[in-house]
């Protein structure tokens, strides 16, 4: 099983888990809805059973006799590129370019001129307009 707010494994859980349990890594109630294979936004009181009580913070520890430890919850992403290339595929080589200059420019000491920024990102404007 994975903690529902940072992702972190845990091991020897309980079939039975207490209401008090937390993890020990972000200090986050493991009985919550969040945590519960019956969450469902979108159903009412977000429960998948029906005619369960109102809980008002879905991420607090409740006493509610249905809940199921939730199997397996994927674990945030962390690093920055991933996310990325996840949400929006690989990075354009335009981008590329204007990372490549910034580290240029940066390693000779000057600051880099907007112009150059921009013609990293879209070519030399010059050339566009002849064509």
């Amino acid at each position: 099983m994975n903690c529902w707010k940072c992702g972190v494994v845990l091991y020897d859980i309980p079939r039975k888990l207490s209401f008090r349990a937390i993890c020990e890594t972000c200090s986050a109630w493991l009985h919550c809805c969040r945590n519960c294979t019956n969450f469902k936004p979108g159903l009412p009181n977000n429960c998948a059973v029906p005619g369960t009580k109102y809980i008002a913070d879905r991420e607090a520890s409740n006493f509610c006799e249905d809940f199921q430890i939730l199997g397996k919850v994927t674990a945030p992403a962390k690093d920055k590129r991933e996310v990325e290339n996840r949400l929006f595929g690989n990075i354009s080589p335009n981008a590329s370019a204007l990372e490549n200059q910034a580290v240029d420019e940066s390693a000779s000491g000057s600051p880099p001129s907007k112009k150059s920024a921009f013609d990293a990102l879209f070519g030399d404007s010059e050339e566009k307009g002849k064509s």
